[in-house]
């Protein structure tokens, strides 16, 4: 499916729409309020008015909460497409040439009216698509966010203009629309991913072919009545709904000029191929897999550059962190000294710092009197450093004469580093800068390492600042909050039914699954969730969207089951006790998974289901989220700022979260995965300064102005005005300037 590129991926056809497309027909008389036999029928609506498909076929629209039908909506064909796209481009060149304020102006109409109907548009969602009122109102103001950000587009968008050379020519910028830009939009936000497209391209002089979901079409049916309400011109905004056929249409119409797309990772690949295919400017989102870490103060940073996996007892260098110094695995909890010498093996690896082929003299302890040349010929070892590091003895100093002899000193080395030691200059604020976690905090460590650092340095006739010298650095880290903790996590994962991208479904939690944090952690998160009850009002959690998710869902704990996983809580047990209700029904799921690579920990499930895994080391839980193919959000659990910034500069995704768990870009900043992954593909952000670029073309222009003939103006020197302008060269030959010669 993902290299299939002249044919989209085939729609799943969702079990409530078994029905045959042709059951309901256009013939169905419908009354003033647009409702015929009782449901609301949704035609396409195309140069300002409604208009029946021209199949006179519609599908059904279920309530996923009790899978009652409430509509119809069309049933769209190429045909429908062709004239909708007509409409759009008949009304582009008078929409363009209205200046940016005058088509603000109109955005600002609209905005008022969305804010005064937002309740409307709320009820219209949580019957379609089953969120709780609380969320599908959110779902309404997060759009019309949007809607404010066009509104200040004059503001945002004016061009450049600068005088270049000293002949009189100068250069200016300008944004000119693209034409028909083509929006297909996903089921999960009925009018917030949508108006992630409408609002923007509008105000910057395009014209809008939109194709809304088939699962959640009143919403936008509803919008586009208040387009016209607004005072839109007709043409401007129009509406096709149907399924692939529709989609595959506005991409191979030449006369649309770009395409937004949001939906799942396979179909977003195969619109951004087929636009390429064609030449056509593309941004479309995929799915994600997003992850949230928590850590605590039982879990020690390892060192500084931190990365690697326990192998025998041991760290062992990690290819994510290849500038890695030092690696200490602490072994049963125990100090310093146990963990460099525990029974004459030290669990210790070591490399040069800032470089892979010059290893760096360490010992347990330094003799003030070892002479310089001991010293030099300890660090003029040249070899790479492997295998595994021995002392001979932790409670003696080490044999100086052993030391002195390079070769035996490439395999026999003791664990303490001098940044120093090869440096001419003092090397506190160098050491600063080379590692992210800076100099050691642990004052206990510093006050024991000085005397040591002190005499290594001084012993080597090198200038040597205090406090430079690092084991392990044994940063505590912060006890996250348990309490807001754990409701942001209920939120993230099992608000609108876990049927967003952004929710965060995999949660790693650091340190030792037994301690007495971890276990107050996820003792109250399960409990959380388990409170949560059926329903669409607030503080409820309202059905995923129809049976073929659910099947989906259900298929994926079954598997985490057999596969070993354990059901911490299990959200099944609402499909039978609202079986008498219908519709599509799962409670909260929680998942605790012994392998990170179990399909409910890597796949996108989008629903309420969170997979739990406990990782015994930092570097461990960025390597599970940067294993992801997704690379759309991910983040962290921390009262600690270094912490924070530790986890944001080794993150791969492209939006972050700091005691945030659904870390959504509010405006003017962009929304958009990473490129490269599987949440991305085409070009640019779909919104924020992204969508700027995307839906504009950037025009340049160079001129140059004939000077006066030497009649038009007074013999003699040229007069310079107020502002400093003369007519001379303003400084000699510019010889850059080609404009009228050769």
């Amino acid at each position: 499916m993902e290299n299939q590129k002249r044919k989209m991926p085939p729609a799943p056809e969702p079990a409530a729409v078994a029905v045959a497309a042709d059951a309901a027909r256009a013939a169905d008389e419908v009354d003033g309020n647009g409702t015929a036999n009782g449901v609301a029928v949704v035609d396409n609506y195309i140069d300002g008015a409604p208009s029946p498909p021209s199949t006179s076929q519609y599908l059904p629209v279920l309530d996923p909460s009790t899978s009652a039908q409430i509509g119809k909506v069309a049933l769209s064909s190429s045909s429908d497409v062709s004239r909708a796209v007509d409409a759009a481009r008949r009304a582009f060149p008078s929409w363009s040439r209205l200046t940016v304020k005058a088509r603000a102006g109109l955005m600002l109409q609209f905005h008022a009216l969305v804010r005064s109907r937002a309740k409307e548009l709320a009820e219209l969602i949580v019957k379609e698509n089953g969120k709780n009122l609380t969320e599908a109102l959110a779902d309404v103001a997060k759009g019309n966010e949007t809607v404010e950000y066009a509104c200040s587009l004059p503001q945002l968008t004016q061009g450049h203009i600068l005088d270049v050379s000293g002949g009189g020519v100068t250069c200016r910028d300008r944004r000119d629309p693209l034409g028909v830009v083509a929006s297909v939009a996903p089921f999960n936000f009925p009018f917030m991913v949508p108006h992630w497209t409408l609002p923007l391209a509008l105000v910057l002089g395009n014209t809008v072919v939109l194709k809304p979901s088939e699962k959640v079409p009143l919403t936008m049916w509803k919008v586009v009545k208040l387009f016209e309400e607004a005072g839109f011109p007709e043409g401007v905004v129009n509406l096709v709904n149907g399924r692939k056929e529709v989609v595959e249409a506005l991409i191979d119409d030449e006369r649309v000029n770009a395409v937004t797309f949001v939906g799942s990772s396979p179909i977003a690949k195969a619109v951004s191929d087929r636009c390429r295919e064609r030449g056509k400017r593309c941004t479309a989102l995929g799915g994600a897999k997003n992850v949230s870490v928590y850590s605590f103060r039982s879990l020690r940073r390892r060192s500084a550059f931190s990365a690697g996996e326990r192998e025998n007892g041991n760290f062992v260098e990690s290819p994510l962190e290849r500038n890695a110094n030092v690696r200490v695995a602490r072994k049963n909890g125990g100090s310093i000294r146990k963990a460099i010498c525990e029974n004459g093996r030290p669990n210790v690896r070591l490399r040069a710092l800032g470089s892979s082929r010059r290893p760096v003299a360490a010992c347990c302890r330094v003799r003030s009197e070892w002479s310089r040349s001991e010293f030099e010929s300890l660090s003029a070892c040249d070899a790479p450093f492997h295998g595994e590091e021995r002392l001979r003895s932790c409670g003696s100093e080490p044999d100086a004469r052993r030391l002195r002899n390079e070769s035996h000193f490439r395999k026999h080395v003791a664990a303490l580093r001098c940044p120093s030691f090869r440096r001419p200059a003092a090397v506190s604020a160098q050491f600063a800068r080379r590692s992210p976690d800076g100099p050691m905090r642990s004052r206990a460590v510093r006050a024991a390492a000085e005397p040591r650092a002190s005499a290594f340095c001084s012993a080597s006739s090198r200038r040597c600042r205090r406090g430079i010298v690092l084991l392990e650095h044994l940063v505590a880290l912060p006890d996250c909050d348990p309490e807001s903790t754990s409701s942001d996590v209920v939120v993230s994962y099992a608000g609108c039914a876990g049927q967003r991208c952004m929710a965060a479904s995999v949660l790693l939690i650091a340190g030792d699954p037994d301690g007495a944090a971890q276990k107050r952690l996820l003792e109250k998160v399960i409990a959380k969730a388990g409170k949560i009850r059926p329903g669409t009002g607030p503080g409820e959690m309202g059905p995923v969207i129809d049976g073929a998710s659910l099947k989906k869902i259900e298929g994926y704990i079954a598997e985490s089951e057999e596969g070993g996983a354990k059901v911490l809580l299990d959200g099944r047990s609402w499909t039978a006790n609202m079986s008498s209700a219908g519709g599509n029904w799962i409670g909260p799921t929680i998942l605790l998974h012994s392998s990170p690579s179990d399909a409910a920990m890597t796949d996108e499930i989008f629903g309420p289901v969170l997979s739990v895994h406990f990782v015994d080391s930092w570097a461990k839980a960025i390597e599970i989220e940067n294993a992801s193919p997704f690379g759309n959000a991910a983040a962290v659990y921390t009262t600690d700022g270094g912490s924070a910034e530790w986890f944001t500069r080794r993150f791969r995704t492209s939006m972050l979260g700091v005691n945030v768990g659904i870390p959504v870009p509010r405006e003017p900043f962009s929304f958009g995965g990473l490129y490269g992954t599987r949440s991305k593909y085409g070009d640019m952000d779909i919104t924020g300064d992204g969508a700027i670029e995307f839906f504009t073309n950037r025009i340049k222009v160079t001129s140059r102005w004939p000077a006066p003939s030497a009649s038009e103006h007074a013999a003699g020197s040229e007069p310079r005005g107020e502002n400093g302008a003369g007519g001379g060269g303003g400084g000699g030959v510019d010889h850059a300037n080609f404009a009228g010669r050769m």
